[in-house]
């Protein structure tokens, strides 16, 4: 009998680290997939806002019904509407849409506060723009010389500091509108004053 009762506790005992491992292995299989999922999300955004900037880089008006040519100017479709639609693309300006009107990126609000997404910064002077919405997104800021897919360049303007934009498109490289740019380089600018990436 007493063979019988160590067999039995020994199966128990066997039985019960059996179960904790699988619950442990469960938690971690969860966790896991959490993890790609989330990654998928992202790399599906940064994806949706390389193409439309990609796609809309040279349009010389919102419905894109004509076009210009690298270096041109764009004055009905300015840099801060541009990169405000691309990244609507990806998702990361919540209640808007990339094809919505102009007059709705004039008159944004979040969270009962109005946003002018046709302007890119209150540094410059005048309403807040986009750079103040990233800022209340949570989006941070990263090393001027880091460019990646979905980032938002604040840029030197011919009106100074914080009077361009530009989105990132690939490493290194920016979509810009006003003048029109794709796949370009940071040096094709006067300067960068920050470079904003999404939260995670």
């Amino acid at each position: 009998r007493r063979y019988k009762n160590l067999s039995f506790a020994s199966f128990a005992l066997c039985s019960f680290f059996a179960c904790i491992t699988i619950i442990m292995m469960m938690k971690v299989l969860l966790v896991c997939s959490a993890l790609l999922l989330a990654a998928a999300i992202v790399s599906a955004d940064t994806a949706a806002v390389t193409a439309f900037a990609d796609a809309n880089w040279n349009c010389a008006n919102a419905a894109c019904s004509s076009k210009v040519a690298v270096g041109q100017g764009q004055p009905n479709y300015q840099c801060a509407e541009f990169v405000s639609r691309s990244l609507a693309a990806g998702g990361y300006i919540p209640g808007i849409g990339p094809h919505d009107s102009q007059n709705s990126y004039l008159n944004y609000k979040h969270n009962g506060v109005a946003y002018d997404l046709l302007w890119v910064s209150s540094k410059q002077g005048g309403p807040k723009g986009l750079e103040d919405l990233l800022i209340e997104l949570k989006w941070t800021t990263v090393p001027n010389t880091q460019v990646k897919a979905g980032y938002a360049l604040m840029l030197v303007g011919a009106e100074g500091k914080f009077s361009h934009t530009a989105v990132g498109v690939a490493d290194g490289l920016t979509d810009a509108h006003n003048v029109a740019h794709l796949r370009a380089p940071t040096s094709v600018y006067l300067g960068i004053n920050l470079i904003y990436k999404p939260p995670n």
